[in-house]
């Protein structure tokens, strides 16, 4: 099932993007270099989203050449190779990372979110009205919409670190499964999306001049 899932990501998000998708419980690898001193303290349940994110970030640059190499933070913001952005994200289940070359995309986010209904008492709070359009069920589109903005958040977070979900204002696009969001006073992003039966994946990106 993973490996269905990673061929119809790699056709379906942004081309210059690299994806390595799993369940936290298979992406156990081995944490490298400094790594191990982010997450020290740590219960075992965050130790293993941090464990799984780090080993799906290598595996997605090893599919544009890299070696393995450690992936420190900074303020929980993974610090990449100089020519490599990159983005990583966990829900309950499972993780994704993406990678893309620095020459080609300027700055990138990803986010993964179980395909489930989010609570009635949060919508107002993630979407403006017009970003659930007609939908019957509005509380599986807010999912949508918390997945996309998040993905936002992570491509803005050096530049922009200090914005909300009404900061941010969507325009979705079905039939590329696209869209574009745009920031209040910042730039506009675009992006991409995934939905199947048990996980969305949002992926946006700032193209490089």
């Amino acid at each position: 099932m993973i490996d269905l899932l990673q061929r119809q990501l790699d056709g379906r998000l942004i081309p210059e993007v690299y994806t390595a998708l799993d369940t936290i419980a298979s992406a156990q690898g081995k944490l490298l270099g400094a790594e191990e001193q982010i997450i020290a303290r740590a219960n075992n349940k965050r130790r293993q989203e941090f464990v799984a994110g780090r080993t799906l970030a290598r595996r997605a640059l090893q599919r544009i050449g890299y070696g393995a190499t450690d992936i420190f933070a900074k303020d929980r913001i993974p610090i990449w190779p100089p020519s490599i952005v990159g983005s990583i994200s966990h829900c309950k289940t499972h993780a994704i990372a993406a990678v893309a070359p620095r020459c080609k995309v300027l700055s990138l986010g990803i986010d993964v979110e179980e395909n489930q209904a989010i609570p009635p008492d949060t919508i107002d709070m993630i979407c403006h009205a017009e970003e659930l359009g007609n939908s019957i069920d509005a509380c599986y589109t807010a999912t949508l919409v918390f997945s996309a903005k998040e993905a936002v958040f992570k491509a803005v977070s050096t530049t922009l670190p200090y914005i909300d979900f009404h900061d941010v204002r969507l325009q979705f696009s079905s039939a590329s499964r696209s869209f574009l969001a745009q920031i209040r006073n910042g730039p506009s992003l675009h992006g991409s999306y995934f939905i199947d039966r048990v996980l969305i994946v949002t992926t946006t990106f700032i193209r490089a001049s």
